[in-house]
């Protein structure tokens, strides 16, 4: 019988949270941090999805047949584990700055602001994009 694997990475961001694994929009599993889900499918074409609260990644056509095992992983979206150490490493260069500098530091501010603003596009406009899945 074919199989279908999801190896989801561990990320802090991410952490506290299982994702649901949807196969013909169906839930057919939850996947906890850093784990391994390994579910049986029929042979056939089944579309996968995986979500996070209103969040998703793409859906995925999967055409298996035979005993055929087909292995996806699936992580959030790209940086994001880059987002709060760059805005905070930031916000802290900043104040140093300009507590023992008599230069002007301000343009420093829009780097936290892009971080900022950079994962509010992958939960509202880019919802379907928050997470990532790729075929190992």
């Amino acid at each position: 019988m074919p199989r279908l694997t999801v190896r989801r990475t561990s990320e802090w961001n991410n952490k506290l949270r299982a994702f649901k694994i949807l196969l013909n929009d169906e839930e057919v599993r939850l996947i906890e941090d850093g784990k391994t889900e390994e579910i049986e499918l029929e042979s056939g074409t089944h579309e996968l999805v995986v979500k996070i609260d209103w969040c998703s990644s793409q859906t995925v056509n999967i055409a298996v047949t035979g005993n055929e095992n087909v292995t996806f992983e699936v992580a959030g979206f790209k940086y994001a584990g880059w987002i709060a150490p760059i805005a905070t490493g930031t916000f802290v260069i900043y104040y140093f700055l300009t507590k023992f500098t008599e230069s002007s530091w301000d343009w420093m501010l829009v780097i936290p602001i892009v971080a900022i603003l950079y994962p509010i596009y992958y939960i509202t406009i880019g919802k379907k994009k928050y997470l990532r899945l790729r075929k190992l």
